[in-house]
C-alpha cells in the first residue's frame, strides 16, 4: 500500500473544507439605494465536494442525457468472453 498521499487529493480535500468559507474568497455587493449589502462567499468547483459536486452531476447527467437517443426502451449488452465460466459459476451459487 502507498504510504503517501497524492496532492491533487490533499489539494481537493483542503478545497472541501474551505468550501464557501471567505478563506476562498469573497464578494461584496451593497445596493445603492438602501445600503443593503451581501457577502458572497466563494466555492471550491470540486467534483469531490458534497455541495460543489452535486452541482456537476446534475450538468453531466443533463449532457449525458441530452446525448440519448429519445425512446420508450433502451437495452445494453455486456459481453463476457474470458469470464463466463467464472460469472455463470457465481450465479448459480
Amino acid at each position: 500500500m502507498h504510504d503517501k498521499v497524492r496532492e491533487a487529493v490533499l489539494d481537493n480535500v483542503k478545497k472541501t473544507l474551505l468550501c464557501n468559507t471567505f478563506y476562498l474568497g469573497s464578494d461584496y455587493f451593497v445596493c445603492p439605494e438602501c445600503n443593503n449589502f451581501n457577502i458572497v462567499n466563494h466555492e471550491c468547483h470540486s467534483r469531490f465536494c458534497t455541495s460543489c459536486g452535486v452541482k456537476y452531476q446534475k450538468i453531466l447527467a443533463a449532457k449525458a442525457q441530452a446525448m440519448c437517443v429519445d425512446v420508450h426502451n433502451r437495452h445494453i449488452v455486456f459481453t463476457t468472453t474470458k469470464n463466463r465460466m467464472y460469472l455463470t459459476e457465481c450465479m448459480n451459487y
